[in-house]
């Protein structure tokens, strides 16, 4: 996740380039964790995932059948935050080890896993403000946002 220039994080990248050549052409495009979550929660492969350009770059990323999302050119999208943090539920990965949620509290949902205690997480700015939202947390909006 980038920040914009103020700190706050706004914006989330789909797809994320990697070449050293100017020549664009040359670029290979990865997805993002928060794609690849919703093409594995929609158990589609890899060639179903499709990254359609327009005139200027990236325009939307279609998920076969199941879902799309427009982006900018670059490949990102404004992030429809649905709350203050710990919007979704929260669970310690202690408590799971020791089997103290039963497999119904996971089974059909998308589990991401990320530090969020205080002094150790992935803590990032958010627009409600502060400087303590979990990072895990942003990828889930980002996520929910893509399947709505």
């Amino acid at each position: 996740m980038y920040p914009d220039v103020d700190g706050v994080v706004r914006h989330a990248n789909l797809l994320i380039p990697y070449c050293r050549s100017k020549d664009f052409n040359d670029w290979d495009l990865y997805p993002s964790v928060d794609v690849q979550a919703v093409r594995s929660y929609f158990r589609l492969p890899n060639e179903q995932v499709v990254l359609e350009f327009g005139p200027v770059g990236a325009y939307r990323i279609l998920f076969g059948q199941a879902a799309q999302i427009r982006t900018d050119e670059l490949g990102r999208v404004v992030i429809n935050y649905h709350g203050l943090r710990y919007t979704y539920p929260h669970y310690s990965l202690a408590d799971v080890v020791e089997g103290k949620l039963g497999w119904e509290t996971f089974h059909g949902k998308i589990v991401l896993i990320g530090a969020t205690a205080t002094g150790i997480g992935d803590l990032r700015t958010t627009p409600y403000g502060g400087l303590d939202y979990p990072g895990v947390e942003i990828h889930a909006h980002v996520i929910d946002n893509i399947l709505h």
